[in-house]
């Protein structure tokens, strides 16, 4: 940021969130605040491509997006090089999604787990962007840690202000 000639200043983890989902109170403190020389302020949320398609940095960005609106700043989720965007318009191959269309329909629409995942994975020799990108095409709910992926994602406050406004 140093380096951006449109960079007026910055500050890591300028302010944490209070906020409640699910019933549950939570706080999140986002990675940076830039001032743009138009005086613009943009919060900046700096993550993995893992990190960008987790359903939980998602329920963060929700209470992000709000705290934006409320008080007029930009969003940015990226890796430090590329936005959510390269994720999002990733080419995959279609018969990966069908694969796991296939799962989601044999387990009712149920989760996925670990080890189906793996196997789909392996029968593919498919890469792990092209299975975000899966996922951030299909608003899917994906939790890394421990895995799970489920066919419904609860956050779409996300994809409204996010995902479909990308280019």
């Amino acid at each position: 940021m140093e380096l951006c000639p449109r960079v007026d200043c910055y500050l890591e983890q300028p302010v944490t969130l209070s906020y409640t989902r699910h019933q549950i109170n939570r706080e999140y403190t986002p990675d940076f605040i830039v001032r743009l020389l138009t005086g613009e302020c943009i919060l900046v949320e700096v993550k993995n491509y893992e990190g960008m398609v987790d359903a939980r940095v998602h329920r963060r960005m929700e209470a992000l997006i709000e705290y934006c609106e409320t008080h007029g700043f930009g969003l940015l989720l990226t890796n430090g090089t590329h936005s959510v965007n390269r994720i999002r318009n990733y080419p995959y191959r279609t018969e990966i999604e069908a694969g796991l269309l296939e799962l989601f329909k044999n387990r009712d629409n149920r989760t996925i787990w670990l080890h189906e995942f793996k196997a789909l994975m392996t029968q593919y020799n498919a890469k792990k962007i092209e299975f975000w990108a899966i996922v951030l095409k299909n608003s899917w709910a994906y939790y890394p840690m421990p895995f799970r992926l489920s066919r419904y994602s609860p956050y779409t406050i996300f994809r409204k202000k996010i995902l479909d406004r990308l280019p």
